[in-house]
């Protein structure tokens, strides 16, 4: 309900104005009757509150209708029963359209829609229930023609989202669609005041801004400059540039020239005044960041801009090129400012199945390669390849040297720049793998059984925040304390759970519920328990060199995969997003389990790790508190109970959290799954003692370099079921 808040507070305060305040009672709720804000004046637990008592009740809500779920509506519609019963008459004033309201809420209170601060006539029960379902579902298109218009903010507020919303007709009869948009999550981000549209969907929402009329285009720019007259001219400024990038050519002259100009200039002077690095640097840098932060996905942005973008890279200090920026440009003025090496640096790259050394004036972009190091150098670079290999000096003026293949090259391969030995070595394909190398994700293998493939993400040692932190909303307490974990081991975990497939291979039936769907061989195997599992593991050693143990991920470690550099309660957001993961939805779900690469996968190239099916975890469920642990394990008596984790096909949403946690005994088996890890006690790739890919840091660092992937097929999706 946040774009309508300021609506809410003042029709509270013209009915007070209206009765006197001494002769109404307003009461704060949040989102549902009987809940109360923690902030609420004055706070009050739940059970201290006094049923309502008065002549009748004013309601400001949506009343649950616009809820990804019903459980809201229906928790509305129960206490409008009450209310009933108690013979108190209940108004409600709705921010939504009648063709939300369902007839039950209108037939059981006076349900009026507001449009703004203006209420309409009373909606008659009938006719709220005749449009219910076909004219929401219409509405749904319109929600991301709101987003479009809003695509080049950098600030959305409550107050622009409604300005734009009225600038197209078709949008200014519905004020729901401010809400929806709102809450458009990972869409748009999730802070509580400003929510800008982010993440990959920023760029294809700016590509359809561009389609738009040019009189249109130049409405949606006075409306930001409007709103963010107050802001300062950082907002305005780089909101200007961001909507000359897309905007037609018409509409730039409509608007003006010079303001696009002005523009520039101002980024030009700040430029200017940041080139001092002892002066102001930590505001600057934080600018800087927030800015390529903020248009990440937008490479349109970043060409049109890159004559002033790259110097702003380059005082960002950002490790990561932003796509469509000229990699000369941005590395000289990197080099430029980096007065501490003045002498220059190299980055050191695995592309194609070569290493390469790219000095600050390669024209070669930078993304599409893998990046192992970056060296500084006193004018030159030392290059040593084999033990006894030939030495050679490569010049840091150079654009780029090929430093040999993967393939019969000689190795290791040593570099000597300024005070730092690089050391890199050509990691050997592990016995067990048919394939493996870099891709997109990291380092993966490939392991075959029977003719059934199995892809091995390595999971390097690490550390993160295991559990929910106080604020997250559907926490529980086994959960909690938030605290420290660190992983010593690497560890190769499979990028699905097992396979209906894989486990026919190997252990010759199929339990699974699903098996005589068409796409059985593809769908998770389901109905095994741990001790199941544990009889799988000992026969696939046949297929695995000695000393290569097939195992579960132990508790820590599965959520260590599962968030993936995440801190949210989700991998990619606080909000259960239905389109990322196979979990229980009254309407629309699948209500099976659904194939392992059905849904993208996360950060770290793992599939399902939230939904589908449960996983099976080694070891039992530890009590939590706040001391950091290193390597933690839960109990692992032959009776104790062992984790699941992830939820499933038919459990809530919440029970898919990175953090949720669920335990059976060992023979339990319905709707459950795992997932295959394969750990080595010796060094080496899956070990104790190793990690591959590079190392950033220390007098001797080293970097391995796997062999090159070959490139993929995906997997076809299967359509989903409504």
């Amino acid at each position: 309900m946040r774009p309508y808040q300021r609506d809410f507070a003042r029709l509270v305060a013209l009915l007070a104005r209206l009765r006197g305040r001494a002769a109404v009672c307003i009461e704060q709720v949040d989102g549902l009757p009987g809940r109360y804000p923690v902030w609420a004046d004055p706070p009050a637990p739940q059970a201290s509150r006094p049923h309502i008592q008065a002549d009748a009740v004013l309601v400001l809500s949506d009343l649950g209708h616009l809820a990804a779920h019903p459980g809201p509506a229906r928790r509305w519609q129960a206490w409008a029963h009450q209310m009933a019963q108690r013979g108190l008459p209940v108004t409600a004033w709705l921010p939504i359209g009648p063709a939300w309201v369902s007839g039950a809420a209108a037939s059981l209170l006076r349900v009026h829609c507001l449009a703004g601060a203006a209420v309409t006539h009373a909606l008659a029960p009938a006719r709220a229930a005749a449009q219910v379902g076909g004219a929401c579902r219409a509405l749904h298109p319109a929600v991301g023609s709101l987003l479009t218009l809003a695509a080049c903010a950098i600030r959305l507020e409550p107050e622009l989202l409604r300005l734009l919303r009225r600038l197209l007709p078709a949008l200014r009869g519905e004020p729901a669609l401010e809400a929806l948009a709102w809450t458009a999550q990972p869409t748009v981000g999730s802070a509580a005041g400003s929510r800008p549209l982010t993440g990959p969907e920023q760029a294809e929402y700016r590509r359809r801004f561009g389609q738009l009329d040019s009189g249109l285009q130049v409405q949606v720019l006075q409306a930001m400059r409007a709103v963010h007259a107050s802001q300062g001219r950082s907002t305005e400024t780089l909101e200007t540039l961001v909507w000359a990038s897309h905007a037609r050519p018409e509409a730039r002259a409509l608007a003006g020239d010079a303001v696009v100009a002005e523009a520039r200039q101002w980024m030009q002077r700040w430029l200017q005044s940041s080139a001092d690095l002892s002066q102001a640097v930590t505001h600057s840098q934080d600018f800087a960041r927030d800015l390529l932060r903020r248009n990440a996905h937008d490479a349109q942005f970043h060409q049109s801009n890159d004559d002033w973008l790259g110097d702003t890279w380059a005082l960002s200090g950002e490790a990561v090129l932003p796509e469509g920026l000229d990699a000369d440009q941005a590395l000289a003025a990197r080099q430029a400012r980096q007065t501490d090496q003045p002498l220059g640096y190299a980055q050191v790259l695995l592309n194609d199945g070569a290493v390469w050394l790219y000095g600050p004036r390669a024209k070669t972009p930078l993304h599409g390669a893998a990046l192992l190091a970056t060296i500084t150098a006193r004018g030159d670079i030392g290059v040593q390849q084999g033990p006894r290999g030939r030495h050679h000096a490569v010049p840091m003026a150079a654009e780029r040297t090929s430093l040999g293949q993967l393939a019969g090259g000689h190795w290791p391969l040593r570099l000597t720049g300024l005070n730092t030995v690089l050391e890199i070595d050509a990691q050997a394909r592990p016995a067990w793998a048919t394939r493996w190398g870099h891709d997109a994700w990291g380092l993966f293998a490939e392991l075959d059984c029977a003719g059934i493939t199995q892809r091995m993400r390595y999971l390097r040692p690490g550390q993160f925040s295991m559990g929910s932190p106080e604020d997250e909303a559907g926490g529980y307490d086994d959960e909690r304390p938030h605290h420290a974990v660190t992983l010593t081991q690497g560890l190769w975990l499979a990028d699905t759970p097992c396979t209906q497939a894989l486990w026919q291979a190997v252990m010759g039936d199929n339990p699974s519920h699903f098996k005589d769907r068409p796409d059985a061989a593809e769908r998770p195997v389901e109905q095994v328990s741990w001790e199941d599992v544990q009889v799988f593991l000992e026969r696939l050693k046949a297929w695995l060199p000695d000393g290569l143990a097939p195992v579960l991920p132990t508790e820590a470690e599965w959520e260590y995969a599962c968030r993936a550099g995440s801190v949210t309660d989700y991998a990619w957001g606080d909000a259960f997003d239905p389109e990322r993961a196979n979990a229980y939805q009254e309407k629309g779900g699948l209500g099976e389990t659904s194939a392992v690469k059905h849904y993208a996968p996360n950060a770290w190239g793992l599939y399902d790790m939230h939904g589908n099916v449960w996983e099976w975890c080694a070891d039992g469920r530890r009590d939590y508190d706040q001391r950091p642990q290193t390597d933690p394990r839960g109990p692992e008596g032959p009776q104790d109970p062992r984790v699941l984790r992830g939820g499933s096909w038919g459990s809530l949403p919440a029970r898919a959290r990175s953090a949720f946690r669920y335990r059976l005994h060992p023979g339990e088996r319905y709707r459950l799954g795992f997932r295959l890890a394969l750990r080595s006690p010796s060094p080496g790739p899956g070990g104790p003692a190793t990690s591959p890919g590079a190392k950033a840091g220390g007098q001797r660092p080293s970097a391995a370099a796997a062999e090159p992937a070959r490139p993929t097929t995906g997997q076809k999706k299967r359509p989903r079921r409504t």
